[in-house]
């Protein structure tokens, strides 16, 4: 476990386990790095898995302005973790929903540093994201109450444990995450990708049914492979970790060996 430093000073936990070509696992609206220990877990024998805790969540420090969770300020946090951990190669981002928005901010502004993306449980842009209800008010509401928070994760896919841990930090930086999502704009430069991107999406997802959330976003990447967990809500590496790890694991073997 460690931290590393923003340049605006904000202090982001991380981990690092294993060794090997590396992975770096972002998390979306939940924050935390533990929705991704059953992926660590496997792969780490053979990757080095770097994971964090988004800025306003869990270990990392908590700004309260709006501004200081932008897209811009993600993307930082992201390239000062591969800094201090000396990671200077490509690498593979793992991401779950609005995560995968800011893997895909990071990839075009550092494409030399990216190899991949995984996204699990994702979607095209904040705009289709608004009109499955996922506005700024969609995100914030229902996780305003805090008694109510851990029963509102459990019902997208997570377990208790994770559901509890998730429920625990400030308003103001889910808020802060409900403006990423909402707010991002990528006005048709998910053509400029040329790197494989690896879509799983449950055949069940409530939060962003495939239809439109994930086909959108498939059908704008130029080297994308989307693939349906059956019966699968929001989490699919939480739901199904054994088949989700499958599907990753040969996606890592065909272009990150």
């Amino acid at each position: 476990m460690a931290w590393a430093t923003a340049n605006d000073g904000c202090d982001i936990y991380y981990e690092d386990k294993g060794n090997g070509p590396v992975l770096v696992f972002i998390s979306g609206y939940m924050g935390i790095a533990n929705i991704w220990h059953q992926q660590i877990k496997a792969f780490s024998p053979k990757y080095r898995c770097l994971s964090f805790d988004r800025r306003g969540y869990g270990r990392s420090a908590k700004p309260e302005a709006i501004e200081e969770h932008s897209i811009d300020k993600q993307v930082g946090d992201i390239k000062t973790i591969l800094h201090v951990a000396n990671v200077t190669g490509p690498v593979i981002l793992s991401t779950h929903s609005m995560g995968c928005n800011i893997a895909s901010a990071f990839y075009l502004a550092y494409p030399e540093l990216v190899a991949g993306i995984i996204c699990s449980a994702s979607h095209y842009d904040g705009e289709l994201a608004g009109s499955l209800g996922l506005n700024v008010d969609g995100l914030v509401e229902p996780v305003r109450n805090l008694p109510t928070r851990p029963g509102f994760f459990e019902k997208l896919g997570l377990t208790p444990d994770i559901a509890l841990e998730a429920a625990k930090w400030p308003i103001y930086g889910l808020e802060g995450s409900a403006h990423v999502a909402a707010n991002f704009v990528i006005a048709g430069q998910y053509a400029k990708f040329d790197i494989p991107v690896l879509l799983v999406h449950g055949d069940s997802d409530i939060v962003t049914p495939a239809d439109p959330a994930v086909v959108k976003f498939d059908e704008a990447l130029p080297k994308s492979r989307l693939v349906y967990l059956k019966g699968v809500n929001h989490f699919p590496q939480i739901e199904a970790p054994g088949e989700y790890n499958d599907i990753v694991q040969e996606f890592l073997t065909k272009y990150y060996a």
